[in-house]
């Protein structure tokens, strides 16, 4: 007995070393084992081996790691922003090329079929402005191009009349009328024109816009 005792002590570290091994082994039998009986593993290892295939086979084979890849990468994005943003001013140039091509067109149109001062005439008839002790009347009021303006003085004093929108060649300077008096003139510029009477500050305004002859 002693001697089995004493062979089992000298030889305890090859015993262990062959339990390890031992156990090791029953592992590896386990897992083929286990697989062996779950073939539905196999589909998946088949489809994570495809994707990479196909993830190598879209950049040609190239690692996304190497150098030269991440440099055509790179150098691809750079190209597409270059003609992105070469194609937004493109079309932004090419849309303002319309724009002023539109305005020049209906330019060109309001100066063929701007209606002549008799045109006007006929059609709107004189815009009348008088004004007494209360100020002018109308106060505001629309007009358009060529039509005559007449200028009453109904007051019982001489007023003299000066434009806030220097717009009109008759009112480069005052313009003054006398009791009784009138005044004419007709509307050359579109837009808003303001007037006023120097001695009350009373004022009014005309809406001036463009009168075309549409057949």
């Amino acid at each position: 007995m002693g001697i089995l005792k004493d062979f089992i002590v000298r030889n305890k570290p090859i015993f262990a070393i062959g339990a390890i091994t031992a156990l090791v082994f029953l592992l590896i039998i386990a897992v083929g084992e286990e697989q062996n009986s779950s073939p539905s593993q196999l589909p998946i290892l088949k489809k994570v081996t495809e994707s990479i295939s196909d993830k190598l086979d879209s950049t040609n084979g190239a690692n996304p790691q190497d150098q030269n890849y991440q440099q055509n990468t790179s150098t691809r994005e750079s190209t597409t922003y270059v003609e992105s943003k070469n194609e937004a001013k493109r079309l932004t140039d090419l849309a303002l090329e319309q724009e002023a091509a539109e305005m020049e067109r209906l330019k060109k149109f309001e100066e063929t079929s701007q209606m002549t001062p008799a045109q006007v005439d006929a059609k709107y008839g004189a815009l009348i402005i008088t004004y007494t002790q209360e100020g002018f009347t109308p106060k505001q009021t629309n007009g358009y191009i060529n039509q005559l303006v007449i200028w009453n003085n109904d007051s019982n004093k001489p007023v003299i009349i000066r434009q806030i929108t220097p717009s009109m060649e008759a009112f480069n300077e005052p313009v003054i009328i006398p009791v009784g008096g009138r005044f004419e003139m007709r509307l050359t510029n579109t837009g808003p024109w303001a007037y006023i009477e120097d001695a009350t500050n009373l004022g009014g305004i005309i809406m001036v816009q463009n009168a075309i002859f549409i057949n």
